[in-house]
This record gives structure tokens, sequence and C-alpha cells, in this order.
């Protein structure tokens, strides 16, 4: 992933370009800079640390990461910090607007596909035989599936009050949105920096 940003609106002459990568939620980061501050390292840092943070509340791999609180909450509220707020809201748009192509309540599904731990621990997994999370039924030669209970409809964000509503046992995966989202939230910080 490589985010490219423009600022400042003043002569092309003192302008220069800075680039940083890193690694971070299991994804090579390349940062582009192209600004007349002269900070530019330490602006690149700070994206950087915008990284390292979201990935450290918003990882389902890191046991105390805040989503994966949400995900153990067997209470229907879950007070949210402003961030889980809006990266849970996020999903759930995206979730209605794909009209439930795009899921975040898919994770039981992919942990019993195997995706139960980071992409760089998985190693020799069988293939996928059937669809996880669903069970098959022969019905006179048919196939049909029960399809889980839950999904993106029965999650309910209370920006005001900073909360989350879920059943129980209802879990969360932000994943790739998880990281577009932070994506959005780097452009925002440097952006805000003229």
């Amino acid at each position: 992933m490589t985010m490219t940003m423009m600022t400042n609106t003043i002569t092309p002459a003192t302008w220069r370009w800075t680039r940083h990568d890193f690694r971070a939620m299991n994804t090579e980061v390349a940062v582009e800079l192209f600004s007349s501050q002269p900070n530019h390292h330490e602006l690149l840092l700070d994206v950087e640390r915008l990284f390292t943070s979201f990935e450290r509340r918003l990882s389902r791999f890191n046991p105390s990461s805040e989503l994966s609180q949400l995900n153990a909450c067997q209470q229907p509220i879950f007070t949210a910090s402003p961030t889980l707020v809006d990266a849970v809201e996020v999903a759930l748009w995206a979730a209605a607007a794909t009209g439930g192509v795009y899921d975040p309540t898919t994770l039981s599904a992919l942990e019993q596909a195997g995706y139960d731990r980071s992409f760089e621990t998985i190693e020799n997994q069988t293939p996928l035989t059937q669809l996880p999370g669903v069970e098959a039924v022969s019905a006179d030669q048919s196939l049909t599936y029960r399809m889980p209970t839950y999904t993106f409809r029965s999650v309910t964000v209370h920006r005001a009050r900073r909360q989350i509503s879920k059943p129980a046992g209802l879990r969360l995966d932000l994943g790739g949105m998880g990281k577009g989202w932070t994506v959005d939230r780097a452009a925002d910080v440097l952006q805000g920096i003229g």
C-alpha cells in the first residue's frame, strides 16, 4: 500500500519528496510526502505511529485490543473509544453499501476456514471443502444452506454515546476495512498540515 500526499500551496521550488516505509497491519506501508514542511520525517513518523496505534486497538489477533474486548463482551452494549466507534461505523456502512457482500460479522466463518491467526503464522493449511459456518442440509437431492444467525444488521453504533450494541457471541473482524480506514485517517493527518 502506498500513500502519496501533496501539501501546501507555495512555490514548487521549496517543495521536496520524502518517503517512509514501515510494516504495520501485516502489510508493507509506504508513505510519500511532497511538501515544503521542514519536519518531513517527523510527519511521516506520525503516520507510522497512527498505524501502530490503530493496529493495537483494532486487531483481532491482539487479545488486549479494544476490538478483542468488544468481541469478548457478553453484554448487549459496549462503551467504545471514538476510534473503535468510527471504524465499526465505517465497516457497517460498507456492509450496507455492498448489500452484505462485505460483512464484518463473519469472524467465526473466517476462523473455521483456518484464518484464526495472522497470515504470517499460518502454515500448511488444508484446502477449504465446505463453506465455513454454514451447515449443509440435504433435502430431496438438493443442497441448501443454513446461514449464520447474525449479520451486520445485528450491530448498531450509537455515536453520541460512544456505544456499540451487538448480540452476545457476535464477533467482528475489521481486517482490510480497518486498513483502508487507517489510510484515510493518515491522509487526514497529512492534509491537516496545510
